[in-house]
């Protein structure tokens, strides 16, 4: 007796099996304006009607919807029309902003991998007459590795713990720096990775030709590597978890793609 099925897709694969470029995003959310408007001059943001205690917490990012947009990760929150920022902006007065919750990593031609080992209790020596059948799950561990090909130092900053680009007044970047935030939890850092796969130099909505890897925190580990023929390469390590909001069949979940029912 033969059991007929159908054959699903990889990631990013046509049905050919052929892989094609994709672009990721580090936790992909469209945000609206928040109320009010702002103005910075330094590390300094002032508000008009604005309520920055209860939009806001410290370590987030905001945008500034400048003519170019400048975007800075919050440092302290004094009241709900003073705040402070990681960047000297310089940024008018009546200018709208917003949370900022989307990363664009740039475009990577390929080598993306995702691998998770399952952690078993292991049989003791002296547990005469136990099999292996009686091991059961104890834990995991998740990594989901990117080369970025377009990796830039404002994009580093995102997704190397440590790693900063240095800003002029204008937004533009004229340096870098790499230090260790020794006791920074990856709770505080998690985010959602989605990849997609490009088509026609879009982003495919083929649910297909998407993953997403739920929880996700950066800087594993980095590589940097400079060659004469391969010029330079970056590829980003990222720590995957479990999501507990997100579970098929009562287990969380680590990544999805395609077309699935969680749990209600």
């Amino acid at each position: 007796m033969s059991i007929l099925g159908t054959e699903g897709r990889t990631w990013f694969g046509d049905v050919n099996g052929e892989i094609s470029p994709a672009n990721a995003y580090f936790k992909t959310e469209v945000l609206a304006n928040l109320a009010g408007t702002v103005a910075v001059a330094g590390t300094a943001v002032t508000g008009t009607g604005t309520s920055f205690t209860t939009s806001f917490s410290v370590g987030q990012y905001v945008m500034f919807n400048d003519l170019t947009p400048k975007i800075s990760k919050i440092t302290a929150i004094a009241s709900n029309t003073s705040m402070t920022i990681e960047d000297s902006l310089t940024v008018p007065a009546l200018t709208t902003y917003r949370l900022y919750e989307e990363f664009w990593l740039g475009q990577t031609m390929g080598g993306i991998t995702a691998k998770v080992s399952i952690k078993k209790s292991d049989i003791k020596h002296d547990q005469q007459g136990d099999s292996r059948a009686d091991a059961v799950v104890t834990g995991y561990e998740g990594t989901v590795e990117i080369p970025m090909s377009e990796a830039t130092a404002y994009r580093m900053s995102k997704v190397f713990q440590g790693f900063k680009a240095h800003l002029n007044l204008t937004g533009g970047i004229v340096g870098s720096t790499q230090g260790v935030p020794i006791g920074e939890r990856d709770t505080t850092i998690a985010r959602q990775l989605t990849l997609y796969k490009i088509v026609g130099g879009l982003d495919s909505t083929d649910p297909d030709d998407k993953v997403d890897f739920f929880v996700c925190a950066p800087s594993a580990e980095m590589e940097a590597k400079y060659d004469a023929a391969g010029q330079r390469t970056v590829k980003v390590t990222f720590n995957l978890y479990r999501d507990t909001t997100k579970k098929v069949d009562g287990v969380p979940l680590l990544w999805g793609s395609g077309t699935y029912t969680l749990d209600p």
